[in-house]
């Protein structure tokens, strides 16, 4: 049987990507981008408001994901983050 070495922490680290929006800036963009598309978004729009978070961080500036983006894209932004 082979023996392991032993497996040690070398660092600690946090990474928060760069674009914060805060929910309520949240609240406002979902329901500009789905309130037309589906009639009772307004039902399930408290979800929002109810689940508990304060601020949302993102990879991409909001405008990235307002529009169409083909896998390569998404894989290349994952990339770059």
């Amino acid at each position: 049987m082979t023996a392991f070495p032993p497996v040690q922490l070398l660092s600690l680290a946090t990474a928060t990507p760069p674009h914060v929006m805060t929910q309520d800036e949240v609240v406002t963009e979902a329901n500009r981008v789905f309130a037309a598309r589906f009639p009772k978004f307004a039902y399930m729009a408290p979800v929002f408001q109810n689940a508990g978070v304060r601020r949302r961080s993102f990879a991409m500036p909001l405008e990235w994901y307002l529009q169409p983006q083909d896998w390569p894209q998404r894989a290349a932004a994952y990339d770059a983050a």
